[in-house]
């Protein structure tokens, strides 16, 4: 006869799954926390550390199934898609900073010059490079990385963990978020982008009038220099678009949530 305690491991290891999956799922597709210098190891701590605490609290009402049952790999499939959910949409508000310092670097010719990202671990231009790390640090400086976790933990509020909440709605709330990235993009981008676009339209006439004084040798190194001006004297309102733009992916994903608890 096999002992109580070991016929009750199984509903023990499924609890601790699902209040697992949602938060991993989460993590895995947020900024800053899928960064490849984030253990693993950290990440699967800091998922019970959320998930077990907040189905103890808002007690979710996990049914007794079997995990390889077809209503259990649906209830497994729910709780990921909602942390995809979650984590995607922050996502597509960070990935704005580098789009922003993709432009730029197109506008200033720098669009050549790749270094490897730190953050992501991949190759891209210098300055998306630094707006990639200045829009972690303003993540972390302004606490978002709170706010996230927070907002993980309320999901379970809106979302209990045990049922199936997987909707068109939600899926396409969070899909449809993605034009974001290009409006947030464009609108940090946009006065620096369209002050190196009036310089090269000056040199240019200025060549064409005058085409003996060769400028055209001069407009790479005049475009760099304008661009790094402009970025400092625009690092303010950059910071500010950026931190809009991070706030701004919050609050999506908690209306996100809501409208398919609702």
């Amino acid at each position: 006869m096999i002992p109580a305690v070991y016929s009750q491991l199984e509903v023990q290891l499924s609890i601790l799954l699902l209040a697992m999956l949602r938060p991993v799922s989460a993590l895995i597709a947020a900024p800053f926390f899928s960064a490849l210098q984030i253990p693993v190891q950290l990440r699967i701590l800091i998922a019970v550390a959320i998930g077990l605490p907040a189905n103890s609290v808002i007690h979710s009402a996990l049914p007794m199934l079997h995990l390889l049952s077809l209503e259990g790999l649906m209830m497994v499939l729910s709780e990921i898609v909602i942390g995809i959910v979650i984590g995607f949409t922050l996502q597509m508000a960070y990935s704005s900073a580098l789009m922003a310092g993709e432009m730029i670097s197109s506008a200033m010719g720098l669009s050549f010059s790749a270094s490897i990202d730190p953050v992501n671990g991949s190759a891209s231009v210098a300055l998306s490079t630094f707006f990639s790390i200045s829009a972690t640090l303003l993540l972390l400086f302004t606490g978002g990385h709170l706010a996230f976790i927070e907002l993980i933990y309320d999901s379970y509020a809106l979302l209990p963990a045990g049922g199936t909440h997987i909707s068109f709605d939600m899926i396409y709330r969070a899909t449809t978020y993605g034009t974001k990235l290009f409006v947030f993009g464009i609108t940090i981008s946009l006065p620096i982008v369209s002050c190196l676009i009036l310089i090269q339209l000056l040199v240019g006439i200025l060549s064409r009038s005058a085409p003996q004084l060769n400028l055209f040798s001069l407009s790479l190194p005049l475009t760099v220099l304008a661009g790094l001006m402009l970025l400092v004297i625009g690092m303010p309102a950059i910071a500010d678009g950026i931190s809009s733009a991070l706030s701004d992916g919050l609050d999506q994903a908690r209306v996100t949530l809501s409208g398919s608890a609702g």
